[in-house]
Order: C-alpha cells, then sequence, then structure tokens
C-alpha cells in the first residue's frame, strides 16, 4: 500500500522562518482524516515526508502512537518537486509506504503512478490509498474524497 496525503491547513502568510505552520483546524483536519482512513493502525515500513514545517507537523499530527519505520525527510517532496523521480523512488519499495506532500506534487504524483486523471483533487490533509499490482502498476483503492 502507497498512502500519499496533502499536508494540513496552514498559517496564509510565512512565520519568521520563511515556513508556514499548521493552523489548529489544519492540525484536527488531518488527525480526523487519518484516523478515518485507517482505522486498522497500519504499520508504515517507508515514511517520506516533504522538510516544509507544514508537512513535518501533518506527520506528527497523524503519527502519535503508529509504529512505523524510519523516517525520511526529503527536498524532493517540496511543491515543485519532479513527480517521475519521486514515482521512481517509491515504486520498487515493498511493503507500506507514507507521503506526506503538497499541491501540485501530490496530485501530479498520483497521476504518474496511476494514469493521467486518477487524480480527482486534493484538498487539505486529503488521502490516496494506492494498491500496487502483481505487474508493479498502480491504481487507486480508494481516496478521503470517497
Amino acid at each position: 500500500m502507497l498512502v500519499i496525503m496533502r499536508h494540513g491547513e496552514a498559517q496564509a502568510t510565512p512565520g519568521s522562518s520563511g515556513d508556514r505552520a499548521l493552523i489548529a483546524a489544519g492540525r484536527a483536519e488531518a488527525r480526523e482524516k487519518f484516523a478515518k482512513m485507517f482505522t486498522n493502525n497500519p504499520v508504515f515500513d517507508h515514511v517520506y515526508c516533504s522538510t516544509k514545517l507544514r508537512a513535518r507537523e501533518t506527520l506528527d499530527e497523524t503519527f502519535h502512537s503508529m509504529k512505523h519505520g524510519k523516517i525520511i525527510y526529503t527536498e524532493m517532496l517540496k511543491p515543485s518537486g519532479d513527480p517521475v523521480k519521486v514515482a521512481d523512488e517509491l515504486r520498487d519499495l515493498t511493503g507500506n509506504t507514507l507521503v506526506v506532500s503538497h499541491l501540485p506534487l501530490v496530485e501530479l504524483l498520483v497521476d504518474e503512478l496511476c494514469g493521467a486523471g486518477s487524480c480527482k483533487g486534493f484538498g487539505y490533509s486529503d488521502i490516496y490509498v494506492l494498491k500496487k499490482g502483481e505487474d508493479g502498476s498502480f491504481s487507486v483503492e480508494r481516496s478521503s474524497l470517497d
């Protein structure tokens, strides 16, 4: 299973560090959407997260007591990241993987992995669960938009 999540709602303007923190409603929405999608508390073998504050805070809100492998914070997942490079990095992973990133990358990544038109949009804290077929191709299994 490959899970792609957009960060929660953040401040409209950056703080003194030039990065935007989540607002209270963004924190709550991230927790709620993640809990609704994953009632069985899956173990994530791989976790990739953007280095941006709003993505890191979203990950923190969703992972309070969940078991997971090493978290990799990477610039590759910045908003202007290359969806082809990210997809190439993710295709060969086995087990459950979580990715927390930004628009437009999350939309482009779903389409890159599953085919053009597979992504129906990403609101704040929205989640797509992708299933990897035996042939290595991905398809959208479900999303928080369903």
